[in-house]
This record gives C-alpha cells, structure tokens and sequence, in this order.
C-alpha cells in the first residue's frame, strides 16, 4: 500500500514537471507567433497607405482613361509606372506588380515593378483565383496570408477601379524574417525545452522501469517459490481487503503425503507439489486465488458470482483430475489422491479466521470419512443449530472439550515448525462440531474464560507429554480473565 502511493505522489510530480513545462514550451511559441502577427499587421498597415497612393498617382496620370487600356497601350506610361512601382520594392516588400484578368478569366501582367522574376506584359500569372476573384467580385481589398515557420509572407491585392468597375489589382508580396536578436533568444529556450522533455522522457522511463522491478520484486515476496502460487504472506494482505462472502473457501491436500516423502524422498513430494499446483491453476478461473496454506495443504478461494454449486464444481474437477493424474519422478509413477473440504457459506461466519476454521474442519471430516472425497458440511448441517449455554457448560463439565492439533510447517524445509491447537466440542451422540457452534454464545460470558482456561490445561499437559512447540489463539481479553480466575483459585486454597 505504502509503494502504491509512493509510485502515486511521483506520477503526479512528473506529470506536473512535464505539465509545467509544456506551457511554458507553447507559451514561448505563442509568444513567437504574436510576434509575427504584430509585424504582419504594422506590414499590411504600411502596404494599405502604399497601395492607396499608388493608385491615386495612377488615377491622376491617366487623366480619366482606362487603366487596363492606358497601360496597354503606352509603353511610355507602362515604363514610367514600372519605376515608380519599383520604388517601393524591397527586401521586404519583395513583389509589387498589377494584373488583369482576361475574357477566360486568366491573371496576366500589366506592370510589374519587381527587381526579380519580372513579368512581361499579358504574361499569365498561376494565382489563387478564388481569393483574387474575391477583389473583382466584392470591389474590396483581400489579404492573403502564406506562412512559413521562420518568414511571414502575406499578399496584400488592392481593385484599381475604372467607372466603378475593377478592371485590374495591384499586388504587394511581402515578407519579413523576425528580428536576429528574436531569434537568438528563441532558439536557446526551444532547445532547452528539447532537452528538458528528453530529460522528463527519460526521468518516466527510469521510473516505469522501477515500478515494475518493485511489481516483480513484490509479485515474488507473494509467491510460494517451490508452487509459484500464492503464499501466506499475501493471504494475509489479501484477507485485508478482500469481501469474503462474494467467495466459497475450499482447503485441501494431498493424502498420505508423508508417505511419498518416505518412500521417493522429498525431492519427489517436491514435484508432486509442483505439478498439482499446475493441475489446480489450469482449473480454475481468472478470478479465483490459490494459496499454499501449509506443507501439502492448500486453501483456494472461488468467486462465487451468483452460482454457488461452482465451489464444489471446481473440487471434483481437482478432485478427478489429480485421482487421474500419473505424477513421475525418475521414471516412477506416483499416484495419489487429495481430499477437499469446503466452507459453502462464509457469511455464516463473523471473522475470516472462522471461515477458514470451518474449511479446515470439513478437510478434517474429508479425511476421517477415507481421504479423496469432498466435504461441504457437517451431516445434518441444515438442521444442526448452534449449542445452547447449558449445552456447551454441560460438555465442560464432562470434559468433552478436546484440542486438535494442525502442524505448521517451514515453506522452505518442508520440516513442522510448531502445531497450532484447534478447539473442539463433542456432543452427546460423540459428534464433533467446530468453534462456529459454540464459542459465540458463550464470548462474554465467564464460561468463555472456564473454556479458554481448558484449552490452555490441554495444551500445557500436550506440550508436557511430547515437548512439542504448540501455539494458541488467545483474545487479549483473556489473558486478565485467566490471570483473575487463578487468582480466585488461588484465594480459596
């Protein structure tokens, strides 16, 4: 959880970074274009006042002729105004020329005062027809914008009317680079931005890269490494979160274990364990989880998703499947066979410990009926209900509370470590029933604490008679109740 948010607070910095960042990037070419548009507009504003005296010279030279036939026919006024068109022709304003369009409605020279690429008189020009059809048709100026990424290149076309018809339209192509020293600095920032972006790039590649070697490295402290299951380590995160009654819990192992080991040796039990931990994943679905729970014990969890027959579905084809399985190790063939036992109804349970509890106990029963079989409940279950106070006090009394012992076992050495001490109640007619039918009634009575008092007696006189490490499940409410009842007993001796 802790590497979740972590990885969470790092993404958000680098997105920031890189957010930050490319503002700034698109503020300076925004800036940049700003630039360009003011200098555009200052160029067109200077071009307008040119073109409008030059119109005003041409109307008082002709006297109140034609333009379009003035021009045609005076080479004189032609060359006179070529020069006075040429005047105004610069590095900046590069092309200043006047065309006409013909009966096919093609643009040819008329005066060009260009110092390069000059027209000729009825030459044909290649021009946007559409924007200089706009100048006949509406009697107004237009203004075509061309850009490239380091000039502004713009036609700015003016009608020269006659009689208030246009009969031709002078052109200015004008260009402007932005200043050097605009430049200079523009240059340096979008390279810094270059390699700030790289750097950001590269800064995200490093931490992909270590989100996933910590996935890895946490996907393996959540494995069993002999399996390749899931181990306790991540039971116990999973239990955490997880909604136990969308589950059915089934536990099971393989029978006769020891006997394997015993008579192939453990390397052998190794590749048992190994290929039923195949056979169990190929079964089951996506969305159920297997754990190795213990030595050859192992607890799976199965999605219940509105079907709840699909928990013991997939117990019998485990079941069948390892009963057909033929497991080899060193060209010998081993057979064996596992029991299951099932907790059907989890949300009968108040804690996950009990639920789990319940799957041990129908795994037990599995093997008390003859091993490769499939417990869903106690016989009866339906109808069993939970002990009354006098019962449960009356099986005190008669010293019918007994402990089981489960082994725990070394993940790496197979070896049992320690047991831990199951609680039992036997009725009666000498049936045995788990926790789950008892110990609620009783929780915060003094019987609970007489109950807690004969496990432990149990356990100690086990521990006395085989020396063996045994663990208890103790509420830590129960340690001053012990502590008050010996103290009481103490009293009256």
């Amino acid at each position: 959880m802790i590497f979740r948010h972590i990885a969470k607070i790092y993404a958000v910095i680098l997105i920031s970074i890189f957010a930050v960042f490319a503002y700034m990037y698109f503020s300076v070419n925004s800036i940049k274009k700003e630039l360009n548009d003011n200098i555009d507009n200052l160029l067109i504003h200077i071009v307008k006042e040119f073109v409008e005296n030059i119109d005003q010279n041409l109307k008082k030279n002709l006297k109140g002729r034609s333009p379009l036939e003035a021009l045609h026919s005076d080479a004189k006024l032609r060359s006179n105004f070529e020069q006075v068109l040429s005047t105004i022709s610069t590095n900046s304003f590069r092309y200043v020329y006047i065309l006409y369009r013909d009966k096919n409605s093609i643009y040819r020279y008329l005066v060009d005062g260009s110092h390069e690429d000059k027209g000729e008189l009825d030459q044909p020009l290649d021009v946007n027809i559409d924007e200089w059809n706009k100048v006949y048709e509406t009697k107004q100026d237009n203004i075509i914008y061309q850009y490239e990424l380091e000039t502004l290149w713009t036609t700015y076309l003016h009608p020269i009317l006659h009689k208030d018809q246009v009969v031709a339209v002078l052109a200015v192509d004008f260009s402007f680079e932005l200043p050097d020293m605009v430049k200079e600095i523009i240059k340096p920032l979008n390279r810094s931005f270059l390699f700030i972006f790289i750097a950001i790039l590269v800064l995200i590649l490093l931490f992909a890269m270590e989100i996933y070697f910590n996935y890895k490295m946490k996907i393996k402290s959540y494995t069993d490494s002999l399996t390749g299951v899931y181990n306790r380590h991540y039971l116990r995160v999973f239990l955490k979160s997880v909604n136990i009654d969308n589950y059915q819990v089934l536990m099971f192992d393989i029978d006769h274990f020891k006997k394997i080991n015993d008579n192939y040796g453990h390397k052998a039990g190794d590749i048992v364990l190994q290929d039923l931990a195949k056979i169990v994943k190929k079964l089951i679905r996506e969305e159920d989880l297997i754990f190795r729970y213990g030595g050859e014990e192992f607890l799976l969890f199965v999605k219940v998703n509105g079907d709840f027959n699909v928990g013991e579905q997939i117990a019998k084809r485990i079941k069948d499947a390892v009963e057909k399985e033929k497991f080899i190790y060193e060209d010998q063939i081993i057979k064996t066979t596992i029991s299951v036992g099932i907790n059907k109804y989890p949300q009968r349970f108040k804690t996950i410990d009990q639920v789990i509890r319940y799957a041990d106990e129908m795994l037990y029963l599995a093997k008390k009926d003859g091993r490769n079989c499939i417990k869903l409940e106690h016989e009866n279950y339906k109808t069993m209900n939970k002990l009354t106070i006098s019962e449960i006090k009356e099986a005190i009394e008669h010293n019918r509370i007994v402990c089981y012992y489960q082994p725990i076992f070394d993940s790496k050495t197979l070896s049992i470590v320690k047991y831990e001490a199951l609680v039992r109640l036997i009725k009666k007619d000498q049936t045995v029933v788990g926790p789950y039918f008892f110990l609620e009634q009783i929780f915060s009575t003094t019987l609970y604490t007489e109950l807690t008092n004969v496990v432990i007696e149990n356990v100690f006189n086990k521990i006395e008679q085989t020396g063996a490490k045994i663990s208890i499940n103790l509420n830590f409410s129960d340690i001053p109740d012990l502590c008050e009842i010996k103290k009481q007993t103490k009293n009256q001796e």
